[in-house]
């Protein structure tokens, strides 16, 4: 299911519209943009372009549920819309070449604009130039109550391990507690230092900016009592917060 999708989550309309907003910022940025990929795709119908978007969506078809719910899979529709694009925008600048230079300098500025704008939007879209000083102020907490020479394991950390490099801490990036609930995986990790778990809580500006998609507005906050099991709450606590926690190993 966590590839391929139920049937229920296949004939969900839901999940297609939030998949199509999540496209439409991170591939287009502009949505005018997208009557622009229709017009290269009507141009060159039996292209390289229309090939890959073929391609991907035959991909997404299989593989449904996987696609839909990662923004990073789009990028293997972002071959295709890059050529149906240049398709149009080669049509509409042999329109405009041989008119006066006043008009094919207009042309020039007017679509390099609508392209400087789309990438604007769609960066802000995706929320890359909105600054988040969480995790920064989450490192600080984490420097306060451990150790230099301490290794962490931690939850909900950044997919690059954002706050072990903000806090100057070594550490392992887990997405639940369990590693550390065997007994021989937990002595294996005292054995090489390892002493506190962190559990971070989801950025209140990503929640944020994430109910203003269509069909979020009833998302609940991701809080970091759900990277913990029934073993690891118990765990002595160093530290606790809405935002996160710190505990012992045992």
């Amino acid at each position: 299911e966590w590839f391929f999708g139920s049937l229920a989550y296949r004939l969900d309309p839901a999940n297609y519209i939030k998949a199509s907003w999540r496209a439409l910022s991170c591939l287009w940025g502009s949505f005018v943009l997208v009557a622009l990929m229709l017009y290269g795709l009507w141009l060159r119908p039996k292209s390289l372009g229309s090939a890959l978007l073929i391609g991907a969506l035959v991909t997404t078809l299989v593989f449904t549920k996987l696609v839909l719910i990662h923004r990073h899979y789009y990028l293997m529709f972002s071959p295709a819309v890059a050529l149906l694009n240049a398709y149009a925008v080669s049509e509409i600048w042999a329109k405009f070449r041989n008119q006066s230079a006043t008009k094919s300098l207009f042309a020039s500025a007017a679509v390099l604009a609508l392209l400087a704008l789309s990438l604007l939007q769609g960066l802000m879209q995706i929320e890359a130039l909105t600054p988040d000083p969480f995790m920064k102020g989450i490192a600080e907490v984490v420097q306060k109550h451990t150790q230099p020479d301490e290794k962490l394991l931690v939850a909900n950390g950044g997919w690059g391990g954002d706050l072990l490099i903000l806090a100057d801490r070594q550490g392992l990036s887990v997405d639940s507690t369990g590693l550390a609930e065997d007994s021989d995986s937990l002595a294996r990790l005292k054995e090489l230092g390892y002493t506190r778990l962190v559990a971070v809580s989801e950025s209140p500006l990503l929640h944020a900016q994430q109910l203003t998609n269509p069909g979020s507005t009833d998302r609940q906050r991701i809080a970091w009592t759900s990277y913990l099991s029934n073993v690891s709450e118990r765990w002595p606590t160093i530290y606790e917060s809405d935002s996160l926690v710190i505990k012992q190993l045992p």
